[in-house]
């Protein structure tokens, strides 16, 4: 009833500005958090912190979702929590696992049944949220009780130890913690914590008495990061459209310099709307007081405690490696933490090569079931081990001391680092419109037109490092 009286008073809106009503709720929700996030952060007490999050939250799924959203939303996460308080915490990974990716399963395939190769707003994409929240917590649990054996945890492990379990107000407060859970980014559950208990800044260098400076420059920073964002996605999306793409000789006016051009302006644009979401998420937990995390070594405060994108290292990248550390960082930080690591027989021993290809399978189906997701894992597993394997045989001719100026760097690096751009730019956007097509017949008619580059070049590249011994010991 209430979601049918919102969406008709949302109509006019949505007629007006062109965009579907359940993006108009999204948007309206994130932007909602700046003023609800400013009254979290003067809340004096832990208890009224946890009480505001669960409410505000939970009225902003039923506002965007609906009844069904909500239940959604909670059933996952409040089963692995009931489970977790009755089995030995040696299964809690297994179980958040399990059960997170499983139920997000089902929301996908449901969707591909319901609306398929749509693009319409549901309760998925926060759920996708939650079973990193989730999968981390129970990890964390597990980790809380090897800490009196700390040669089992890496460093990142020990610092996010859950040392009891927390009640299930704090749970579903951490889980319904409006700024973020609709569009990320994740966080850690001891974070959140202290950070509503008002102890998270206690011990920070430059500011003894335990009080974090004012967060309205930063949040009007992150702020006006998504609004030009949206702008450059909305320019970019008339000019240079990703319809053509995938339309058999829908690139055919453009030789293959034109086409490589209008593919990666149409992928800045598709980036966008993705900058657009993040940074105005990340805005609003600026302003709840979340986003600060300290000072840097000249006394300036830090506002990166929720940054889920750093757009300038993103375009700019130098390589596949960084890209993969800036490009989506909370889920990427989840990734190598979570899944990536933790293949290795110990913390001592290196991690095999295989827990790569694994990690990128978990997050292909942490995306979904459609082809393209897998299709770009794959080819992103593949392409990250080749950039292992270049940067061993030819960093080390561009890097020698030998004719270095006067700033250390051999003039010759920066073709090496052009083209670290160029290849990880190629890399990036032949991925991406395998994510934006989705489909197989899409992903095929893509690699047509573009005469099967994203398909043979991965592959004559392996071929040329296989020929060059390596300079330096593989990272």
């Amino acid at each position: 009833m209430i979601t049918a009286i919102v969406d008709a008073a949302l109509k006019p809106l949505a007629s007006a500005v062109g965009f579907p009503i359940d993006t108009i709720k999204f948007i309206l929700c994130i932007l909602l958090s700046y003023p609800l996030g400013a009254v979290f952060r003067r809340i004096p007490t832990a208890s009224g912190r946890h009480a505001w999050s669960v409410l505000v939250g939970a009225s902003m799924i039923l506002l965007c979702y609906g009844f069904w959203g909500l239940f959604h939303f909670l059933a996952g996460p409040l089963f692995v929590f009931a489970l977790i308080n009755v089995l030995p915490s040696k299964y809690a990974p297994t179980i958040g696992f399990a059960v997170m990716m499983g139920y997000l399963s089902c929301l996908h395939i449901h969707r591909m049944v319901t609306d398929y190769m749509g693009y319409s707003m549901d309760v998925t994409s926060a759920v996708m949220v939650t079973t990193i929240k989730v999968s981390s917590f129970a990890c964390n649990v597990r980790d809380g009780k090897l800490l009196s054996t700390p040669d089992l945890l890496t460093p990142y492990w020990r610092k996010y130890a859950i040392h009891s379990i927390p009640t299930v107000f704090e749970f579903l407060s951490y889980l319904l913690f409006f700024p973020t859970f609709l569009a990320g980014p994740a966080f850690h559950f001891s974070t959140y914590k202290q950070f509503a208990e008002g102890t998270l800044y206690k011990d920070v260098t430059y500011n003894p008495e335990g009080k974090e400076p004012s967060p309205t420059l930063a949040a009007l920073s992150a702020f006006g990061q998504a609004i030009v964002s949206v702008a450059i996605h909305v320019v970019l999306g008339k000019y240079f459209p990703s319809k053509p793409l995938f339309i058999q000789g829908g690139m055919s006016a453009y030789n293959i310099i034109s086409r490589l051009i209008y593919l990666h302006l149409c992928l800045i644009g598709v980036r966008c709307q993705y900058y657009f979401a993040w940074k105005l998420s990340e805005g609003a937990g600026i302003l709840s007081g979340m986003g600060f995390e300290g000072y840097n070594a000249s006394g300036q405060p830090i506002f990166d405690n929720l940054c889920n994108v750093y757009i300038g290292k993103v375009e700019f990248a130098g390589s596949v490696r960084d890209l993969t550390i800036y490009w989506n960082y909370a889920t990427g930080e989840w990734l190598k933490n979570y899944v990536y690591t933790r293949q290795a027989e110990s913390i001592q021993a290196r991690v095999p090569t295989w827990a790569m290809y694994l990690t990128n399978i978990v997050s292909a189906f942490w995306h979904g079931f459609y082809p393209g997701y897998y299709f770009a894992f794959a080819k992103a597993s593949f392409e990250i081990d080749i950039y292992r394997q270049l940067r061993a045989r030819f960093r080390p001719l561009f890097t020698k001391k030998e004719g270095a100026t006067e700033f250390g760097v051999y003039p010759a690096k920066h073709l090496y680092d052009f083209a670290g751009w160029l290849l990880q730019s190629l890399a990036f956007n032949f991925g991406l419109a395998f994510f934006v097509g989705l489909s197989f017949s899409h992903a095929l008619v893509f690699l047509s037109n573009y005469y099967y580059i994203p398909l043979v070049a991965p592959f004559v590249l392996y071929g040329i490092v296989s020929i060059f011994p390596a300079k330096t010991k593989r990272e």
